[in-house]
């Protein structure tokens, strides 16, 4: 997987989200809508999708015997790497800055494994 190349297509998508916002509603609201404006919709948007992952997974539902697993999980786990890209190019991060942090992070709990943590 090329996260640059999905941080790129994110910001796409983002870009036209907010010009379709924009042109639809901020007359209404008397306000533009921009990609640091943006970020807080974007957190947002990741803990409900996280959220709805735990859902289609029935994870909530401790006292429960018979747990139906949905179909849906792989697409809200698609929603939540939408919403992390977002976030990523939001705040000025590439994917290949993604992409580092994430090795050093894994090689850092690796250690921590381990090393009995």
């Amino acid at each position: 997987m090329d996260l640059n190349q999905l941080v790129v297509k994110q910001k796409y998508l983002d870009d036209v989200v907010i010009k379709n916002y924009n042109s639809n509603h901020s007359d209404k609201l008397g306000f533009y809508l921009d990609h640091k404006d943006f970020i807080t919709h974007r957190l947002l948007g990741l803990v409900v999708e996280l959220a709805e992952v735990c859902n289609e997974q029935d994870l909530h539902k401790y006292w429960k015997n018979n747990k139906k697993v949905g179909g849906n999980t792989l697409e809200e786990l698609a929603d939540v790497l939408h919403f992390l890209l977002s976030i990523t190019h939001t705040l000025g991060y590439s994917g290949a800055d993604l992409e580092t942090a994430y090795l050093e992070k894994f090689q850092e709990n690796l250690r921590r494994q381990e090393n009995g943590y």
